[in-house]
């Protein structure tokens, strides 16, 4: 039998008791009212109590089903900073050891209907790749579609620029943080959820994962091959951190790029710090309308052009185009680039100063039905000095 430290029903004190017979008289007049506020402040009690309740027992955690490995990923990055204007390159090999749940947005009513009808596809996840700032914020955003559907047994290799892009104000300095994760879009086109990874290091990123105070000291021990992951942090759900690049002040010598006509206009640089939050993941784009120019300025040594050019497709009821939808010429070097199709497209060009002037310049050509219709946006905008 149970035992209260408490009686459960104590007689009130001669005080209490009077002052319940005025509330119960002033009560009287308003009877309705009371009982009605009485019964809302009740439900309110039980509604906090059951709140409390399922925080507390941890309702909103992943289960342990939940935080068991989907897969692998091995992580590999060349390079420790990234000055602007410059990009570096993240090499990433995926592996799917289990399938994923079901999407809840997917779920059909079972009824016979329903049942005859052939199943939608799964939406398939994507890789983030997440550039946080020394103040823990999200600074910038290099997701990736897989090169593969996701199903148990495939594999697959990635390698994702991560740019200091022109197109965008520069980043402040400090040290950023890049963190690695495996989501899933829903069907209203949102993140539906993360997945739990196996993430390995490989041996050109471990030290460029650990912070300054974690970094080994030069006169110890190399680590050894089992302690490969240590460097490895979980900074969220399922997010992990995987290198840590040093952001300098822009330098003089670096290159900058000067937009002629034929490019959307640029809006006031408040501005694009002001949509920079909203767009991480292409801060800056700019729009083709007509022909235009890119002239490259202060470029002092030979080096590579990182472009990644988006061309929507068109309505169908318009013509095709008779040639590229786009193409790129110019002094900065003789090599030439079409553009056929619609999608996404990167594009590496070498370029060098031309006329003994430390300058040169692109010239971008779009059909006039695309840039009518459908305008190129060039989203991506790098430079890097030629390893000589």
């Amino acid at each position: 039998m149970q035992r209260h430290l408490f009686p459960l029903n104590p007689a009130p004190p001669r005080r209490w008791r009077r002052r319940s017979a005025r509330l119960r008289a002033r009560g009287a007049r308003f009877p309705s009212i009371t009982r009605s506020v009485a019964q809302s402040l009740l439900w309110a009690g039980l509604a906090s109590l059951a709140s409390l309740t399922l925080v507390s027992c941890g309702a909103n955690q992943p289960s342990e089903q939940e935080s068991a490995p989907v897969g692998r990923l091995q992580v590999e990055i060349g390079g420790e900073d990234l000055p602007y204007p410059q990009w570096r390159t993240l090499h990433l090999r995926w592996q799917a050891t289990t399938a994923l749940p079901t999407a809840p947005s997917n779920e059909k009513p079972r009824s016979s209907k329903a049942s005859s009808q052939a199943p939608e596809a799964e939406p398939q996840p994507r890789i983030f790749v997440h550039l946080v700032d020394p103040e823990g914020e999200l600074s910038r955003t290099f997701d990736q579609d897989l090169d593969e559907p996701w199903r148990p047994g495939a594999s697959g290799r990635l390698e994702v620029p991560i740019h200091h892009s022109a197109l965008a104000p520069p980043l402040a300095p400090g040290d950023y943080q890049l963190t690695v994760g495996l989501y899933r879009i829903g069907g209203d086109g949102l993140p539906d959820r993360r997945f739990p990874l196996e993430v390995d290091l490989e041996s050109s990123s471990r030290s460029a994962a650990r912070t300054g105070a974690d970094r080994p000291d030069p006169d110890s021990p190399s680590p050894r091959a089992e302690d490969a992951t240590t460097a490895l942090v979980e900074i969220g759900t399922f997010e992990y951190s995987v290198a840590r690049l040093a952001v300098e002040p822009v330098s003089a010598e670096a290159p900058s790029f000067s937009f002629g006509q034929g490019w959307e206009p640029t809006p006031p640089r408040e501005e694009l710090q002001e949509r920079q939050p909203a767009d991480r993941q292409s801060p800056g784009a700019r729009r083709i309308l007509e022909d235009a120019k890119l002239d490259v300025l202060n470029l002092e040594v030979p080096g590579s052009l990182l472009l990644r050019i988006e061309i929507p497709p068109l309505a169908e009821d318009l013509p095709k185009p008779d040639r590229p939808w786009l193409e790129l010429t110019g002094d900065c070097s003789q090599a030439q680039r079409a553009i056929r199709q619609p999608g996404v497209h990167r594009l590496l060009l070498p370029i060098y100063p031309t006329g003994g002037e430390p300058r040169c310049r692109l010239d971008f050509f779009p059909h006039p039905i695309v840039a009518e219709h459908a305008p190129p946006q060039l989203q991506t905008l790098g430079w890097a000095p030629a390893q000589l």
